[in-house]
């Protein structure tokens, strides 16, 4: 039995908050002797739980006044174990209500300094538990920001050129019609495990994407087969032109992988890219930087993720670092989300095969946008990217339903869907509708079949597109997005003939507007009806640098670096 147990058996015992009582009494209590009483009181006095004055002679009696309770010295406990990094081992041995009581004690633990000036490390909390990490499958946030910093692509997009660059690649080039890319690997890629890249690697990457069932594998369906052409060459074959094959080849979904992919390859993956996978498990997701990176190496030694109980609600992702008791956050960078929080509708619904209902549902959920909470963290939407207005033709009308009607709406787990979700159903309600609300998984939203979308009949979501606007478009449009699911097959056909016709446009600012067109057909048609653009913010204290910009909501650990004159200030004044 541990000291804190062995404090909560007194504690129960006597339920006062002072007891007079000698060794004998408190010997029993414990079930042990008077010997070793003495002892466990000596130490619960130097850890400050209790007070404890000893009487001497008959007659006399000691006195034992508690100063906490159970539950403040199991939290006392808990903070102790988390300051030693003892993560791993705390975290099972909670149950729901210490999980929402330690919430505060991690925001303060995440807000000291845990930086070693000695060795550039990082430690970052992440608000929930991660998925598989095989870049074929990720379609979430976390996942896909994650084989970013894991994996390379054979291209990239450039944030500060907004242009296609090169990665693994150094070069390629067409046919004349696009219907073949020829690329040019550079020499002398490792891999994680030691193992030089090869191209049969690149081939067999590129096409598990086609082959094996995923979000991303429709718009690699196109691929005929691939060639290795000389020591360094592959050759790309298409069955129709596409002058965006070499932005398809940048998303995270074609990552490269080592060629052969075990059975733990989803947890501990293998790759290229700046930053390995050293330790994994439920609780915690450790990286360490990979010194034989193709590029210039990443400025810290190791990232290490702790995944949040999912009932702290912690909702941060780099506020960390920040010196206990210090408020002032000195670096803050926020912007609206590339996409948008959106509603889909089950056409099988007759009530929302009606477009009019649609579109006068999310006019009433509309209007809570800008009342608290929802005016902090997001903003109306007027088209499906930040600056597209396309609700300027909406039909007007009042919402018009029967009464004792069933209508199922469905969310993703994330906090904003969820209250929307919870305001769809009291608007609903208050016109005589019953109103069953269910949650989505994570692992259930991508799902090959999606049953669940069969028992929905409205599902609010959201997207968040690429810093490749131009492919960022395309790929949502494209690929086995949600929406597509619930299309007239009419609309959808011509949806896909729209983007047939882009993907043979040369001109990325001629191919954007191209978008634009296609989404505001979408949300005449009632196909997507954008609801709010989510506001993303990232805080870091001072002595974090290289926040500069924000991919998928997070800043992308390569970029970050110590400043070792504030980490040094800092350890001085602590």
């Amino acid at each position: 039995m541990k000291l804190h147990d062995h404090f909560s058996v007194l504690y129960e015992a006597f339920r006062s908050i002072e007891v007079k009582a000698g060794l004998p009494a408190l010997a029993s209590a414990l079930d042990c002797s008077e010997r070793n009483v003495a002892v466990l009181l000596e130490k619960m006095v130097m850890a400050g739980w209790i007070k404890w004055a000893a009487s001497r002679g008959r007659g006399h009696f000691s006195t034992l006044t508690f100063l906490l309770t159970p539950q403040q010295v199991r939290l006392q406990v808990l903070s102790d174990m988390l300051s030693a990094g003892d993560f791993e081992r705390l975290v099972p041995t909670l149950d729901s209500i210490e999980r929402g009581a330690l919430a505060s004690s991690l925001m303060d633990l995440f807000r000291r300094n845990y930086i070693d000036p000695d060795r550039r490390k990082l430690r970052v909390p992440l608000f929930r538990t991660v998925l598989s990490l095989d870049p074929a499958k990720a379609f979430l946030r976390v996942e896909r920001h994650l084989t970013e910093q894991i994996f390379s692509r054979l291209t990239e997009f450039d944030h500060a050129s907004n242009r296609l660059m090169p990665s693994l690649a150094h070069h390629w080039e067409s046919n004349g019609d696009c219907t073949r890319w020829e690329f040019w690997i550079r020499p002398e890629i490792y891999c994680h495990d030691g193992s030089e890249l090869t191209l049969d690697a690149i081939k067999n990457s590129i096409l598990r994407v086609r082959d094996e069932p995923g979000i991303a594998r429709k718009i690699f369906a196109h691929l005929d087969h691939v060639e290795i052409c000389g020591p360094s060459q592959l050759a790309f074959n298409l069955t129709v032109p596409d002058l965006l094959w070499p932005d398809r080849l940048s998303s995270v979904n074609a990552s490269i992988v080592p060629f052969a992919c075990g059975e733990v390859f989803p947890d501990m993956p293998v790759g290229t890219g700046p930053f390995s996978v050293t330790h994994r498990s439920e609780e915690r997701l450790t990286l360490g930087v990979f010194r034989n990176y193709y590029r210039e190496r990443a400025l810290l030694d190791e990232v290490d993720l702790w995944l949040m109980p999912p009932e702290t609600e912690i909702n941060f992702d780099l506020d960390f670092g920040s010196r206990a008791g210090d408020s002032i956050l000195k670096q803050r960078l926020s912007k609206l989300f590339n996409g948008c929080l959106y509603l889909i509708f089950n056409p099988k619904q007759p009530y929302f095969a009606d477009n009019r209902n649609r579109f006068a549902l999310v006019e009433l959920l509309a209007t809570e946008l800008i009342k608290p909470p929802f005016d902090r963290v997001c903003t109306p939407a007027h088209g499906i990217l930040p600056g597209w207005r396309h609700n300027e033709a909406w039909p007007s009308g009042a919402l018009s339903m029967e009464a004792g009607l069933v209508v199922r709406i469905a969310s993703t787990p994330r906090p904003l869907p969820t209250l929307l979700a919870e305001v769809a159903r009291r608007k609903l309600q208050a016109l005589g509708v019953t109103v069953e609300v269910a949650t989505i998984p994570d692992l259930d939203k991508q799902s090959a079949d999606r049953a669940w979308m069969d028992k929905t009949d409205i599902y609010i979501c959201s997207e968040v597109l690429s810093e490749n606007r131009d492919f960022g478009c395309y790929e949502w449009l494209a690929e086995d997005s949600d929406f597509r699911r619930w299309m007239r097959p009419a609309e959808l056909q011509h949806l896909d003939r729209a983007l047939m016709s882009v993907q043979q446009v040369p001109d990325r600012d001629e191919r954007v507007r191209a978008y634009a067109e296609i989404c505001k057909d979408l949300v005449a048609n009632g196909s997507v009806i954008p609801l709010a653009h989510e506001r993303v913010q990232v805080d870091a204290a001072d002595h974090v640098g290289g926040i500069s910009r924000i991919a998928h909501g997070f800043v992308p650990f390569a970029d970050l670096w110590i400043r070792q004159d504030s980490v040094a200030a800092a350890v001085r004044s602590e």
